[in-house]
């Protein structure tokens, strides 16, 4: 891909959250193909990327006009996601504390041009979400043995 487009307001719906909440995201880019299986279909993700919040906003190349849309979208550099077996070893050195760390002394900058900030009470449940989810996310890999997380093994 020469470019990885997210909608602007995705984009600040995102930072909003982890602004509001005090903790950093991952954002993950999946691959899905259509397997034919007649007479009907299935969709397969077929590969995965991810990235975080902080590479994401430090790649922007530029917002653009969606064309036929009524969206502005953030083109990013598709430099900024690595592949889906580097997120293992992200977790396993506690990449995300450094992140939390930087979130708490600088928020992520919105991109403008977006509709702006919604309204408080969904902000409220969207940081109780993504608050479950991150403990829960931080206690699998604490409670994973020592030499299982070194190895990359899942």
């Amino acid at each position: 891909m020469s470019e990885f487009q997210l909608d602007v307001n995705d984009f600040n719906d995102i930072a909003n959250g982890c602004n509001g909440c005090g903790l950093p995201a991952y954002v993950f880019h999946v691959q899905i193909n259509d397997d034919y299986m007649p007479p009907t279909r299935r969709s397969v993700a077929s590969n995965l990327w991810w990235t975080d919040v902080w590479s994401l906003e430090g790649s922007l190349k530029a917002v653009r006009q969606r064309r036929g849309e009524d969206k502005r979208a953030a083109c990013y550099k598709p430099s900024a996601f690595m592949p889906r077996e580097a997120f293992v070893e992200e977790l396993r050195v506690g990449g995300y504390a450094g992140k939390t760390e930087r979130l708490r002394a600088n928020r992520i900058p919105l991109i403008l041009g977006g509709r702006g900030s919604r309204r408080r009470r969904y902000t409220q449940k969207r940081c109780l979400l993504i608050t479950s989810i991150w403990s829960g996310l931080t206690r699998v890999v604490d409670s994973m043995p020592t030499d299982r997380r070194s190895s990359g093994s899942s």
